[in-house]
């Protein structure tokens, strides 16, 4: 369970790091042609509403099949039945 937690949270920050640095670069250009000043708004709201998803989303998709194979015996999982 924990392996899915740190795929999804590296994959978390590392998205947003290089969202991030591309909007700064686009907004950075789109300005600097129309000789306004920098101004970048991020939006956080969105940006804790989607981490909020993905760590239910995570647990939900991991939980149910986790606690349906804790519940097995190991011998049967080994050999492969599901019973």
């Amino acid at each position: 369970m924990y392996e899915q937690y740190s795929v999804i949270i590296s994959s978390l920050i590392l998205g947003t790091a290089v969202g991030f640095i591309l909007a700064s670069v686009v907004t950075a250009q789109f300005f600097l042609f129309l000789e306004f000043p920098f101004r970048l708004s991020f939006p956080y709201s969105l940006l804790f509403t989607m981490y909020g998803m993905a760590t239910l989303t995570t647990f939900f998709a991991v939980y149910r099949p986790v606690a349906a194979t804790n519940k097995m015996r190991i011998a049967s999982i080994v050999k492969g039945f599901a019973s």
